[in-house]
């Protein structure tokens, strides 16, 4: 007996997409920065103007360190990239810190270095900020962004399989098919935690994924694995939160095509499974996919959208063997 299995499937968290990010932003969507300012010395100074900037939003804030030299600053969106900067003072030179992305439910560190008037005869940019110090919290994450997902080779652009490149994430197997494929410092893969912009996104019957995130709905896809915030609870595995992309005061989009065409470019088995008849059965596999992504402003610097489609055809012919009814393959 021969069977065609045919398998469509519709990137489900796209279709829920027209996103439309508003100011102010999503509560999904939000984010942080906190911001710490110390001088030549290491002291920190206090009662500083700090300005955050994204000019992919239009967003201009403004805040003032307290008297521990810091300020923070919350209800951010993920959209673009943000730049925090100190204007010069006449004691202070001016200084902007390398630009800082975000992801959902998460807090960057920046800490802005001054140097004293006199002490540089240009503007410092960046050489004095760092970034890259996670100073919030004890969190274990690795996260891959929208530039290595496009660039690494990720099967049926399903973003979960791509994470096996991150620490502490190896491949698992589970009892049925869409059971979930990674496996978290060792425990159940279906014990993982699934979020999307820190919504729930948890299979509540069996466990795993509920809706597959499309790979083109995908900005960043981070990996919680350890000493993560009690807020994300209901998991003594490991966390998976994606942070969908956001449109803004440009319009960008993508359009794609992959055909895998099976038995033109399928070598042959030299041991060919055989149907009834004794004829050779084909076993190759056929695989067509297509989508497109488009986001941009709706009001400039106000309101923005951003949708996504995937589509995915799977095609392979298989011999069911019956026992039962005199039917065996040989």
């Amino acid at each position: 007996m021969i069977l065609n299995i045919l398998r469509a499937s519709v990137g489900a968290a796209a279709l829920g997409a027209a996103s439309l990010v508003l100011a102010p932003p999503a509560y999904a969507q939000q984010a942080g920065i906190e911001i710490a300012v110390v001088d030549a010395n290491g002291a920190p100074v206090a009662d500083t103007e700090v300005v955050i900037e994204n000019a992919a939003i239009g967003l201009a804030r403004t805040v003032r360190t307290d008297a521990r030299g810091q300020a923070r600053v919350d209800g951010l969106t993920t959209a673009g990239e943000y730049l925090v900067s100190v204007p010069g003072s006449d004691k202070y030179e001016a200084i902007t810190a390398r630009p800082v992305e975000l992801r959902a439910n998460f807090s960057r560190s920046v800490i802005l270095q001054l140097a004293d008037v006199g002490s540089a005869g240009i503007t410092v940019t960046a050489s004095r900020a760092i970034t890259g110090l996670n100073t919030s919290n004890a969190e274990i994450s690795a996260s891959l962004g929208r530039e290595q997902l496009v660039a690494l080779p990720i099967e049926g652009r399903d973003v979960i399989g791509a994470l096996i490149r991150l620490p502490g994430v190896v491949p698992s197997t589970g009892f049925f098919n869409e059971a979930p494929s990674i496996s978290i410092n060792g425990s159940n893969g279906l014990d993982t935690n699934y979020l999307i912009d820190g919504m729930d996104n948890n299979e509540n019957f069996l466990g795993g994924i509920k809706f597959p995130v499309p790979l083109g709905f995908t900005r960043e896809v981070t990996v919680l694995a350890n000493s993560y915030s009690a807020a994300f609870g209901r998991t003594a595995n490991g966390i998976v939160n994606y942070t969908t992309p956001s449109g803004s005061n440009d319009y960008t989009g993508e359009v794609y095509a992959l055909v895998r065409p099976g038995r033109p470019l399928d070598s042959r088995s030299p041991f060919p499974r055989r149907d009834l008849s004794g004829n050779a059965v084909g076993e190759s596999f056929e695989r067509y996919q297509t989508g497109f992504a488009v986001g941009g402003p709706l009001q400039r610097d106000r309101t923005f959208f951003y949708a996504n489609y995937e589509y995915t055809r799977d095609r392979n012919t298989q011999v069911v063997d019956a026992p039962a009814l005199g039917i065996v393959d040989t």
